[in-house]
Parts: structure tokens; C-alpha cells; sequence
């Protein structure tokens, strides 16, 4: 009796024709996309809400967006969130991201009457949702009367954000974005730049991360 271990197959190939199919096709992919992902990973849709909701980690650029964007809307309250700083603690009077983005504000002319400062605990990863949860503990604990927030952000940062305070303030808390685009590239022509070339790929892999493996709670 004979072992056969290995058996021919026909195998089926792209004529010359059909590769230029494949070929047009990714192309067309590959530009969909470049033009399409930037905006969806920084996009810009305010509510116009009650209340604004500022990551305390953000440029000083971000920051100074901050007071076009309060005088536009006329916000109630502006909700300013982060964790510990991560260097340089011990050299300032701030010991947080939280504060050290309200102080700016502060100083950049928004109310003091109106800052909320919400600091987060130390935590190692998902930073950004741990300040979300900080934020809707702060919210159940005080009684909140804010219903619609708009969560402002660095860039291509914000669609991530916006996903996870979405998740942490729950359904009954509608939450719109206004993303600040950085100043360093040019985001329709963001390939171009090595700086948005990693701000748009980082952020494709993190929001992946945090839409599969972020545990919400």
C-alpha cells in the first residue's frame, strides 16, 4: 500500500488583467482611506451643550481653542479631567493634569466660577477611561443636573475619547466632540508628515484596543 503525502491541485492565478484589478482596487482603498480616517479619528461635531468637558493633558494650543470654543457656546460649566502628572510633580504646584488644565484655563480667561476640577487615581493603562469614570463618579455623587456635554480633545485622540466617556457617563448623558487639530501638519495631508503618519496610526490601533479590550464598566 502507497503513502501519498503530497497531491497536485490546480491552482488558480490572476491573469495580467485580473492582478491590475487587484491592483486598482487596494489603490483606491488605500486612498479612501487616507482621506477619510483623520476626520473620523478627530472629528468635530458639537452639541452645543450645557456643559464642556477639557482633557487636562492637552497642548497649551488645545487649551487656547478652549476659550474660542467656550465663547462660541456659552457653556454653564467646564469639566476638567486627568490623572497625576507623570514628571515634574515634585517641581510644581500642581499634582495633576486635572488641575494644571484648569489653572491654564484660568489664566487664558475662562470664569474660575465655572471650572470643575476632576482628578483621576494613578492607573498604568486606559487613562482616558479611568478620568471618564471619575467624571460620572463625580457627576452620581453631586447630582448633576447636566444632560449633554461636548467632550473637546487633542486631534485624532478625540474619536477615542469621545467613545470611551460615551461609555463611562452611560446613555442617559448625550456627549458631542470638538476636536483640536494640531498645528504641526496638515491633517488632509496628514501622510506626509512623520508626526501624523504615528498620530493617525497609534490611534487606529488604540481605538481598536479600546472598543475590543477596554472592560467597561
Amino acid at each position: 500500500m502507497r503513502i501519498h503525502l503530497i497531491t497536485r491541485k490546480p491552482c488558480y492565478m490572476p491573469t495580467g488583467a485580473g492582478w491590475a484589478v487587484v491592483f486598482l482596487s487596494l489603490l483606491l482603498l488605500l486612498t479612501l482611506f487616507s482621506l477619510s480616517v483623520h476626520p473620523f479619528l478627530a472629528p468635530c461635531s458639537p452639541l452645543g451643550g450645557e456643559a464642556l468637558i477639557v482633557e487636562g493633558w492637552v497642548p497649551d494650543y488645545c487649551l487656547q481653542s478652549v476659550t474660542r470654543i467656550f465663547g462660541r457656546y456659552q457653556y454653564r460649566a467646564v469639566f476638567v479631567t486627568g490623572g497625576p502628572l507623570e514628571s515634574g510633580s515634585y517641581l510644581k504646584d500642581y499634582k495633576n493634569y486635572a488641575a494644571l488644565g484648569a489653572a491654564t484655563l484660568k489664566r487664558l480667561s475662562i470664569p474660575d466660577s465655572i471650572i470643575v476640577v476632576v482628578p483621576s487615581t494613578h492607573t498604568l493603562v486606559d487613562r482616558t477611561y479611568t478620568s471618564a469614570v471619575a467624571l460620572r463618579t463625580w457627576i452620581d455623587s453631586t447630582r448633576c443636573p447636566f444632560r449633554k456635554f461636548d467632550l473637546c480633545s487633542q486631534a485624532t485622540h478625540t474619536r477615542r475619547s469621545t467613545l470611551l466617556f460615551k461609555r463611562a457617563l452611560g446613555k442617559s448623558i448625550k456627549i458631542g466632540s470638538v476636536a483640536v487639530i494640531d498645528p504641526d501638519y496638515d491633517p488632509r495631508f496628514w501622510w506626509k508628515s512623520s508626526k501624523g503618519v504615528r498620530s493617525v496610526i497609534d490611534e487606529c490601533i488604540a481605538l481598536m484596543y479600546a472598543f475590543f479590550f477596554i472592560t467597561f464598566t
